[in-house]
């Protein structure tokens, strides 16, 4: 299983509708999704996923690093319905509308329409609930379990170590940030920076047995360094939202980072500043992706392989 940090050839983004979700506030929306093509642009591929032309495909049609896919799909959050990529394969796992709460048949069909090499796989698991450093992978127990994967923990890890090439698959006893519909996705709690440097969310007396159990985790693993990132609260008609400053996308030059324009944002760009110190920190504000529970991470994919792919060449 190839890390956020790997090469990669193209960052996909799937556009949200004008009919989506984020009708009531979408020219907010559309200049988030603006804030990251620009920013990230100038270091990478990208490819656009819309399901009709807007602003955005109008706006980057001629761009020659820049590639437009018109498709349908149901949701936004690239992360959990691409398949998971492997050195030698992509492996499409079953998508499942976050345990059967939001509609997903079209999702979960999205990515045989845009990768060639996408090996069908019937366990339940989205990309946002499984982390790695290329050798051990990481996730919450019930991300993997409710309403997903009728199995046994120690038949799912097995299978998973086989499929994905990894040494070792821990699962974390379960922690919920409130308002999280995800049940518990691990790119919200804990993430690999690299190898040897693991961040985690503080601040917070629920997660201190997560904590606890990641210390055990880190001295296991050989992992040299757990560093904390703040938690902070976001509120949307009075609906407390699943903030996390660790729902951040590691690029091939930089590194785009939440920003929720509250006391914590400076503490969270100082510590990004210290850890990446190769790669330039920028800060997108994702006060509009929050309120539908998701984050930067949750809304991309990094393709590491283009060779992969099935409609890069529409337009």
């Amino acid at each position: 299983m190839k890390p956020d940090w790997f090469k990669q050839d193209y960052l996909l983004l799937i556009i949200p509708s004008i009919h989506s979700p984020f009708k009531g506030y979408y020219n907010k929306i559309i200049k988030t999704y603006n804030d990251i093509i620009s920013k990230s642009i100038k270091h990478q591929k990208i490819w656009l996923i819309s399901k009709e032309k807007n602003s955005l495909t109008k706006k980057y049609s001629k761009y020659k690093n820049i590639k437009i896919s018109y498709q349908d799909y149901d949701d936004i959050w690239a992360r959990d319905i691409m398949p998971i990529q492997t050195n030698k394969k992509n492996i499409n796992f079953s998508f499942n509308g976050w345990g059967k709460k939001y509609p997903y048949k079209k999702d979960n069909a999205l990515a045989k329409k845009l990768f060639i090499k996408s090996k069908k796989n019937n366990i339940t698991l989205e990309g946002g609930a499984i982390e790695t450093n290329g050798k051990i992978a990481i996730g919450m127990k019930d991300t993997f379990f409710l309403n997903r994967n009728n199995i046994k923990e120690s038949e799912i890890k097995n299978k998973l170590k086989h499929i994905l090439n990894i040494n070792n698959l821990y699962l974390f006893n379960q922690v919920h940030l409130k308002g999280d519909d995800t049940d518990g996705h691990i790119d919200n709690l804990i993430r690999f920076a690299n190898k040897d440097i693991i961040l985690y969310m503080k601040n917070n007396k629920h997660l201190k047995c997560m904590k606890d159990e990641l210390l055990k985790f880190a001295k296991d693993e050989k992992i040299s360094q757990i560093i904390g990132l703040p938690m902070t609260k976001k509120y949307f008609l009075n609906k407390i939202l699943p903030a996390s400053y660790l729902n951040f996308i590691q690029l091939n030059k930089i590194i785009l980072v939440p920003k929720f324009y509250c006391s914590f944002d400076m503490e969270a760009l100082e510590i990004f500043k210290n850890v990446f110190k190769n790669k330039k920190i920028i800060q997108i504000d994702s006060r509009y992706l929050i309120r539908q529970n998701g984050g930067l991470h949750c809304a991309s994919y990094q393709v590491f392989n283009r060779g992969s792919l099935k409609a890069i060449n529409e337009t």
